[in-house]
């Protein structure tokens, strides 16, 4: 599968099944994120098998796998580049989380509810999300790489780290503001509540693994080869794992808590990351089938999709939160439909204001778009 001797990275181009999967990742936590927002019935069969392998498994650890994929090949990655892209994603993650939940502050306002108040200031303004935590890894990433470790060190790092969250007690606060800074690190709680997403010491092994792996995957000669073995091993890996957790109660999928998922333990993390390269796998042999101007379109969404996943928040939390406050629910029906109009609309925009932002930026090399166009 591999040939190292005349030539060393034959498999170099593009990854379009890497570019897919990364947009459907993003297109099942739209989906995930409308269903939760507008109010869908949790218990009802279509949520649960949903959430548990589209909204769960093959949504953020598929993203952040292929986020470190991603810095295998990208031209870019260097240290000083990778911490600089870091930081702006850091700081385009509390805009954001600003940004999205002003209906709340308006609500809380309008109603004099300070219990909305509080939950919108420091669960949904000062907790990281997904961009705080991909701002401190890509830091991390960055001065690791200062360090000159090689991949297999890294990866090494993201298993020490998450090894450590496994079998370390979760840590608990009764200090909201302390709560929200070591949720960015490790799982707290902030008394019985979790407050807490994505700390990076339960995620960071999947770019981490990403990484590792998006290093032999540019070795390889025989592509379609080593998707089928790689990915069958993964998927493999990934359906004994979850049986065995589902039966036996632990993990994510045993417990069904939020501290099990977002606070992940190292078996439920390698057993994501088998079900990731499965999908890497899949969606590899589905590009090959696809229409060039589909594989177009998929690499002009892949090349847009932070600002897509920026845009859908306002778009889906101006509508959901207003109804949810005064006890509307909408069907299922109708939830997925807002879904798939959200989808429409966040991909256009992204993609507009990503040529938007970097014609701005060729213009003026020192316009402050720059930092948004890093991120």
């Amino acid at each position: 599968m591999e040939n190292n001797i005349t030539k060393p990275f034959p498999n170099q181009g593009r990854q379009l099944g890497i570019d897919l999967a990364k947009c459907l990742a993003i297109v099942f936590m739209v989906i995930i994120h409308c269903l939760m927002y507008f109010g869908a019935d949790r218990s009802s069969v279509f949520y649960e098998i949903f959430d548990f392998i589209f909204g769960s498994i093959l949504a953020a650890p598929v993203f952040m796998t292929a986020m470190g994929v991603g810095l295998a090949y990208s031209s870019k990655s260097d240290p000083k580049k990778t911490i600089f892209r870091g930081i702006n994603i850091l700081i385009l993650g509390y805009v954001l989380n600003i940004v999205r939940i002003l209906p709340e502050y308006i609500m809380a306002g309008i109603e004099l509810d300070m219990g909305l108040l509080f939950e919108a200031v420091y669960i949904y303004t000062l907790c990281g999300d997904i961009f705080a935590f991909a701002g401190l890894a890509l830091i991390l990433f960055g001065l690791l790489r200062y360090a000159k470790l090689k991949d297999h060190f890294i990866l090494l790092i993201g298993l020490a780290l998450s090894l450590i969250v496994t079998f370390v007690p979760v840590f608990v606060t009764s200090n909201i503001i302390l709560n929200c800074f070591t949720g960015l690190f490790i799982p707290t709680m902030y008394d019985e509540s979790v407050n807490m997403f994505f700390p990076l010491f339960s995620w960071f092994i999947f770019p981490c693994f990403g990484y590792w792996y998006g290093n032999r995957l540019k070795r390889v000669s025989r592509l379609d080869m080593f998707h089928l073995i790689v990915g069958l091993v993964g998927v493999v890996t990934a359906i004994m794992g979850f049986t065995l957790s589902m039966h036996f109660q632990f993990g994510f999928v045993g417990e069904g808590t939020d501290m099990s998922f977002y606070g992940m333990a190292s078996y439920d993390a390698i057993f994501c990351i088998g079900a990731s390269v499965g999908f890497f796998a899949l969606c590899h042999f589905i590009t090959k089938i696809l229409p060039k101007p589909l594989q177009k379109g998929c690499m002009t969404m892949s090349n847009a999709l932070n600002l897509i996943y920026i845009c859908h928040w306002p778009m889906l939390l101006y509508i959901a939160l207003p109804l949810a406050y005064y006890g509307h629910i909408l069907p299922l029906w109708a939830i997925l439909l807002i879904g798939a109009g959200v989808i429409i609309a966040a991909t256009a925009l992204g993609i507009l204001l990503k040529a938007t932002i970097k014609k701005k930026t060729n213009e003026n090399p020192h316009s402050l778009l720059r930092y948004l166009n890093a991120g």
